[in-house]
């Protein structure tokens, strides 16, 4: 005969003696009678919480990138800067001396 719905709620909502149930009875017996399943399981619960380890270390190292990104910018920006005046100033002697030999 089977179970009936209350009977089976009551096994898993209060906790007789007979039904408790441990984490690691429940992985055993699951790696006993379903490995592939419980394998599947386990690897799936590493993968969602893998990005929570993750993230901190990546964001880090993103944000001294940028840094690193802006200075080398800024030292681009200023080197141009120091070239074009350079021109401005051979160009300025050269017009000097076209026009006042």
């Amino acid at each position: 005969m089977w179970p009936r719905p209350m009977q089976t709620l009551r096994r898993l909502f209060v906790q007789d003696p007979q039904f408790r149930v441990s984490v690691s009875d429940t992985v055993k017996e699951g790696l006993y009678k379903e490995p592939a399943m419980m394998v599947s399981l386990l690897l799936g619960s590493i993968c969602m919480l893998l990005p929570l380890v993750v993230y901190p270390i990546h964001s880090k190292n993103a944000n001294s990138r940028q840094n690193e990104l802006y200075i080398k910018s800024q030292r681009l920006l200023l080197q141009r800067a120091n070239v074009d005046e350079m021109k401005v100033q051979i160009l300025g002697l050269l017009s000097n001396q076209i026009f006042d030999p």
